[in-house]
């Protein structure tokens, strides 16, 4: 079975589990949309991947390790409790980041009509905030960041224990393009890179099907066997080049 194959049957399993649940809460209504986007852009990455356009296709990776991450630390307490507060202090966040966005734009923007507009925007998102009691989600990077928060997963821990900054720094730049990256673009990819991002794709996917099946309180061999497998016919792969 190809990896895209593969990715797409457990994402599609994982979807048809949560929309068979009898009452969705909000935390399946937020795993959901979970795992809709993370399928959505892997799939995306890999056509990518295909028409070899590569760069493209490590933009889509990027923000699908950014959005794991944010994902893992959010249910990483497996608690209903926890799961609500974190996916709140993550809201918070969001609203922040939304606001301060609309802050700089009201110093440049010309119009009393527009500039009233995000004056408006600007104070239903500072209530939001202020709605939400608990402290925003802590940054990605840094000390007592989530990079270093998801580390202590003993779930994951067969896993590289670099593999989110380094997926992250990765992919970065495919995101913010600058002068280095300019030159790269073009570059053509060798089978060994091509392979090396499906590997990525491959760890994100095992990453958001297993920690559901835990928050679920069910047995994952199943998952852990077919992603063995799969890795190792990928690192097979490598090897043959």
């Amino acid at each position: 079975m190809k990896i895209e194959e593969r990715v797409e049957k457990w994402l599609e399993e994982s979807i048809r589990k949560i929309r068979g649940l009898k009452k969705l809460t909000d935390i399946d209504i937020f795993c959901l949309n979970v795992v809709i986007a993370v399928r959505t852009y892997l799939a995306s990455a890999f056509l990518l991947l295909e028409k070899s356009l590569y760069y493209p296709a490590m933009a889509n990776l990027r923000i699908i390790s950014d959005l794991i991450v944010k994902f893992l630390w959010c249910l990483q307490d497996n608690t209903s409790g926890e799961t609500k507060r974190r996916i709140n202090r993550w809201k918070k966040a969001t609203f922040h980041k939304s606001k301060k966005l609309l802050g700089h734009l009201l110093h440049v923007v010309e119009g009393d009509d527009l500039k009233s507009i995000l004056k408006s925007d600007i104070a239903l998102l500072d209530n939001r905030i202020q709605s939400i009691k608990d402290d925003e989600m802590p940054p990605t990077t840094g000390k007592g960041g989530l990079f270093e928060q998801i580390k202590t997963i003993k779930l994951f821990s067969n896993l590289p224990t670099d593999l989110y900054p380094k997926s992250y720094q990765q992919f970065n730049s495919a995101v913010h393009i600058d002068t280095i990256a300019l030159e790269k673009v073009e570059v053509p990819w060798n089978e060994n890179d091509v392979n090396n991002s499906k590997i990525y794709c491959l760890y994100f996917t095992y990453m958001v099907v297993v920690m559901l099946f835990c928050r679920r309180g069910e047995k994952h061999g199943r998952i852990d066997q077919e992603f063995k497998e799969a890795y190792n016919e990928l690192t097979k792969l490598q090897e043959s080049k």
